[in-house]
């Protein structure tokens, strides 16, 4: 997981503005977190996420939250949230939002109390790998983090101009774009039910139009 923070700290004098650059709704190059950059996004996952927990008592994980924008306004809304993050800077933002914050490895993550939902938004493409495949990361979500009849929403970049299932990321290392039709696959290998997939489009500031894959499944 060491690379994973490396990614952010590239560079001292970025990795000390990074999330403000973020928190603001602004880019870096061509890096933008689409919660921030794209309110139409934004709005979209915080009614996708209250469609799927009407009951506010219900508890929602957030895996690899950052900046926790989407979060923070289901907090204003009266959900229960709590957030894991690798990068303490990141959870620093998530708290300012009222997000119970949690710093650690997803895979050393064994929490005493399992979630009605779990959200992972940029987060598979991060942990991807030929060991630790979208098969390996639902499963692990499954077994230790979430309650029966609990539901798992993933949202992740898809591949562009391509069929592909995977797609490298041509920047970022270690990042890998993912197929709408790949993440359901995994999701039903393992077991996860009534799987949904979306796609929404939204505009970086360098590449243009990107294709944002959203896949909602449950554990039935």
């Amino acid at each position: 997981m060491d690379q994973k923070i490396n990614y952010y700290k590239i560079n001292d004098k970025i990795i000390s503005s990074i999330y403000d650059i973020w928190e603001r709704g602004e880019s870096y190059g061509d890096s933008v977190t689409p919660s921030t950059w794209a309110s139409a996004y934004r709005r979209m996952m915080v009614e996708l996420l209250c469609r799927y927990s009407s009951n506010k008592d219900a508890n929602i994980l957030s895996l690899g939250c950052g900046n926790a924008t989407v979060e923070g306004e289901l907090v204003s809304l009266g959900y229960n949230i709590s957030g894991l993050d690798l990068n303490h800077e990141a959870l620093g933002y998530a708290a300012q939002k009222g997000i119970a914050t949690i710093e650690g490895d997803f895979y050393d993550f064994l929490p005493e109390v399992k979630f009605d939902i779990v959200y992972a938004d940029g987060f598979f493409g991060h942990l991807w790998n030929v060991d630790q495949n979208a098969r390996n990361i639902y499963q692990r979500i499954s077994n230790f983090m979430l309650k029966p009849n609990g539901t798992i929403i993933v949202s992740n970049d898809a591949p562009r101009f391509s069929e592909k299932a995977l797609q490298k990321h041509p920047n970022v290392p270690d990042f890998y774009f993912m197929s709408g039709h790949y993440l359901a696959s995994e999701a039903k290998s393992v077991g996860l039910q009534n799987i949904e997939v979306n796609t929404f489009f939204y505009h970086r500031p360098v590449s243009g139009a990107c294709p944002r894959t959203i896949v909602v499944s449950k554990w039935t």
